[in-house]
């Protein structure tokens, strides 16, 4: 499972994206992979989490902050690997 937390501003602002699960046991070295664009005053963080049964998840990325300094800067890659 992977589970992305998005904030920015005040609430309803949050959006939470959960992944099926994936099985990743064929895989040595599994990652994630994503483009993100975070431009704005009112951007939080970025937070991903990730679990192996769904119930405990760990804390994999945490991006704060505006990381774009335009709406129209490209939008950057994160990898994680847990």
């Amino acid at each position: 499972y992977a589970e992305s937390i998005f904030s920015g501003g005040t609430a309803p602002f949050d959006a939470y994206l959960e992944s099926p699960p994936i099985d990743l046991s064929a895989l040595t070295v599994p990652e994630l992979s994503f483009w993100y664009h975070m431009f704005g005053q009112e951007i939080i963080r970025l937070e991903v989490y990730v679990s192996d049964n769904g119930v405990n998840w760990t804390q994999e990325l945490t991006l704060s902050g505006q990381k774009q300094n335009a709406k129209a800067d490209p939008w950057k890659e994160a990898i994680v690997i847990p």
